[in-house]
Parts: structure tokens; sequence; C-alpha cells
């Protein structure tokens, strides 16, 4: 079967919308151009492709109740937890209650993955670079389809350990040292107390299905290989930022494939929330702490009371479990409005909105971006920490450690934002050269400029080892 020159695919096993959103906006630009777009995506992110014209393949759901119930319980022991812990933990709480059952479940996908690219020959295989990232490069190498891998850290993974963990910092350098140190003895702590947490949690109803299973020592052999060949590697986010204003901050190793935040985005606003945000005149602050942070009780009370000292109103982006979790015990001002989904940037655009307050994510400091919207970012984990301090320094925004966040404290970080005109003009600027930057162009024209380069491999073992070879 010949190469399909005019498609190409995009594949996630991970249904989470920070890591799916950036490959459908790749896949839009491409669009643009005349190519087509067929994806790969669990049941999950369904909701994710309204609005976009793609042909796309859904592989079922991939998370069952069992491991839906795990991931909600660990997410929200991780929003308790330090930066700190998240980060010399290496995560294995998620690792072993989340990314471990998720692979094994991912597995009886890939056959159904294989058979649909084996038949669309596509020009090239679109991923995200998170957890998934060697079981892509081998099935890119098993098919010979180029392999193109995104990422939103920008240039994060070059800093030290403690600027990855907690962002740019005016601490002296020995004071971080010691920080690297101690967070490296309790990594390797960690590290040894994990196989007898893993046999304690097999013993639980729970996890006995994922941590017995035959194929999960097959599993940690294919994600453990080494495999040869580099596939094309792109970046899109606050890198290109860190590139242009951080040089003095942050070490910047010159790369070609670090691009702006990318505006392709369909989602349009329901009529009923339009006309909520345009019913008033006063100042507009929205809040969203996207999929993956569990806020409890307290922070949302204490965001709330701290915006009710203010003459605005509230808009909140969550989900309805959350909402049912949270909402009932609180009272809610009518200047409040909580919404399940919310199209961040057609809401960030508007005048009324005047300041974002987020977690930090990658996604969420990107649409603010765009909008040159000014934020307050309030970091749990991952990457968070990091961009939070990026968006400080390009000063668009603020950051607050959850610690931190009390009532007066919100109202005099959020009042200061709303006051300050400065920010403002810096945020509308960044905005318009990101607008003008021309980004979705540059980053097709690189990659296309790239595939020549990315030459097939030798077949990998990787499906063999699943028993399903071509």
């Amino acid at each position: 079967m010949q190469e399909n020159d005019r498609s190409i695919a995009v594949l996630s096993f991970l249904p989470d919308a920070g890591h799916v959103f950036p490959l459908l906006r790749i896949a839009a630009s491409f669009q643009e151009r005349g190519y087509e777009s067929f994806c790969y995506l669990p049941e999950e992110c369904a909701n994710y492709l309204r609005g976009y014209n793609f042909d796309s393949v859904s592989l079922g759901p991939i998370m069952n109740d069992a491991l839906r119930r795990d991931y909600d319980r660990t997410l929200l022991q991780l929003s308790k937890k330090s930066i700190f812990y998240n980060a010399f933990s290496s995560y294995v709480d998620l690792a072993d209650s989340y990314w471990e059952p998720l692979k094994l479940r991912a597995l009886q996908l890939l056959p159904q993955v294989k058979a649909g690219l084996t038949k669309q020959r596509p020009l090239f295989l679109l991923c995200d670079d998170h957890v998934f990232r060697s079981w892509y490069i081998n099935l890119s190498q098993e098919l010979r389809i180029p392999l193109v891998l995104h990422t939103s850290q920008g240039y994060r993974r070059s800093q030290s350990p403690y600027i990855q963990v907690y962002g740019i910092s005016d601490w002296t350098r020995p004071k971080q040292v010691m920080v690297e140190k101690l967070g490296a003895f309790c990594e390797t702590l960690s590290g040894r107390l994990r196989p007898i947490r893993k046999i304690s949690a097999s013993r639980e109803p729970r996890a006995a299905d994922y941590h017995s299973a035959p194929d999960v020592r097959v599993m940690e052999n294919l994600t453990d290989c080494d495999p040869s060949g580099q596939p094309i590697e792109v970046s899109t986010g606050c890198g290109y930022l860190e590139q242009k204003y951080l040089r003095s901050k942050l070490r910047i190793h010159e790369d070609p494939g670090v691009f702006g935040p990318l505006t392709k985005t369909t989602s349009k606003m329901p009529c009923e929330l339009r006309n909520w945000l345009e019913k008033d005149v006063d100042p507009i602050v929205y809040i969203s702490f996207g999929s993956m942070i569990s806020v409890d009780v307290r922070l949302v009370k204490a965001i709330l009371d701290g915006l009710g000292l203010l003459n605005v109103r509230v808009l909140w982006s969550m989900s309805r479990t959350q909402q049912a979790k949270v909402l009932p015990k609180l009272g809610i001002s009518e200047s409040v409005a909580f919404w399940d989904f919310v199209p961040p940037l057609s809401v960030l655009t508007m005048s009324q909105v005047r300041c974002g307050i987020n977690h930090g994510g990658a996604g969420s400091i990107q649409d603010c971006l765009l909008a040159g919207t000014p934020m307050l970012c309030i970091p749990y984990m991952w990457d968070q920490p990091f961009n939070s301090s990026v968006v400080e320094r390009l000063h668009i925004g603020k950051r607050l450690w959850k610690r931190q966040v009390c009532a007066q404290v919100i109202a005099k970080e959020v009042g200061s934002i709303l006051s300050d005109s400065q920010m403002a003009l810096r945020s509308s600027e960044l905005a318009r050269q990101l607008c003008e930057g021309n980004t979705e162009s540059g980053l097709v024209e690189y990659i296309l400029n790239q595939l020549p380069l990315a030459g097939s491999d030798p077949r990998s073992p990787f499906l063999r080892a699943l028993g399903s070879g071509r």
C-alpha cells in the first residue's frame, strides 16, 4: 500500500485534555494546507473533537470504573501534597494507580491502532511525548511511519533540578543545591519503598486485576526498551517566549523546533454563557484548574471570599463531579457562575474578562497568553511551578503558592493585577506578537522540511512481542 502523502494520523492513549488539544491544533494547521487528519483516540476524548472536521477512530473507553476511582483518589491526594513531595517522589503514586494500569489497557488497543495505521499509511504519526513516548517510537518504527512528538514543556528539561521543580528563582545556587540533594535522597528512598507499596496495593481488590495480569511484565519490558532512531520533536507554548525574553534567567539552547502557542481552536461559546458574560459591565475573573487538579472546599471558599471583596464577577470552569463535591458546602453569590465546560480562548478574549486564575498548566497559560489576559497562577505539581515562574518573569501575571491562599491574599493579588495597567499592556503586546508570529505556518513548514530526514529504521520487536507482526 502506498503512503498517503496528504494525510496525517493523530494518536494518544492518554485521555488528558492538556496532552490531546495541542495535537488537534497542529492537525488543524495541517488541515488548512489541504491535509486530511485521522484521529485514533480513546472514547474519553470525544468532546475534544467537537468543531474539528477530522475523521476519527474511537478506541473505546480506556478507563474503566475501577481505574477512574483510583485516578480520582490519587489526584485528590497529590493535590493536597507539597510540590517537593510530588516532584521528588517521581509521582510513583500516579504511576502505580494510573499510568501502569492505563498502559495495560492500552496494550489491548495496539492491534486496532496498528491495523488502522497500516491501512491509512499517513505521511506521519503525531503524538504527545508523555508516558507513552517509547510506545509511539516503537510503533512508528514497526510500521515505518515517521513520528512527530509534541511537548509543551519548553526549556524546563534543560534546567537544574531545582529550577525544574520550583521554577526561576532568586535563591542562591548553594541553597538550591541543598534542596536538590535532599530531593535526590527522598527520590532514592521512594524508589526503594515502591516494591513494598506495590505488593501492598496488589492485595487490594481495586489493584489486583492490574498488578497480577500476565501481560504487565511484557508491557514493562517494552516500555523500557531503547529504540534507535530519533523522532521529529516540536514544542509549542511558553518555550518560544523563554527563548526570546528569558535568556539571562534560563539555560537556552538553539532549537528550531520551538514555536509559540497555537491559535487553531473551534470551540464555540454557548449563547447562555455569552449572555451571562455580557449582562454586566463589572470586570470578570475567569478561573480554571484544568481537568487533573482536585480543588478542595477550603481553596474554593478562600478564592471566592477574596474575590467577593472586589467589585468583580466570577466564571469558574469546574467539572460536574467536582461541583457536586464542593458547591453544596458553600454559599454561592449571584455574581459567581460555575460551568462544566467553557471554551477558554473564546471566553478570555472577551473584553469583560480582565484576569485569569489557573494552576499554571501549559494549556491554561497559553490561552491567557493568546488572549492577552493577565493571570494569577496557583501551581500544584508537574511543570506548573516552572510555567508560573515564566509568567511572573514575563510580567504578565503573578505566582501564588497554594499554602499562601486565603481570602485577603487573593483579594490583594487579584486587585493588584486588575489595577496594573502596565501588566495589561505587556500581556496585550505579547498576545499581538504571538498572533503576528504566524506560528501555525512556521510549524507546518518545519515538520514538512524535517520529514525527509526521518528515515525508517529496522523493525523493532515492540509489536512482534505482542504476537501481532505484519
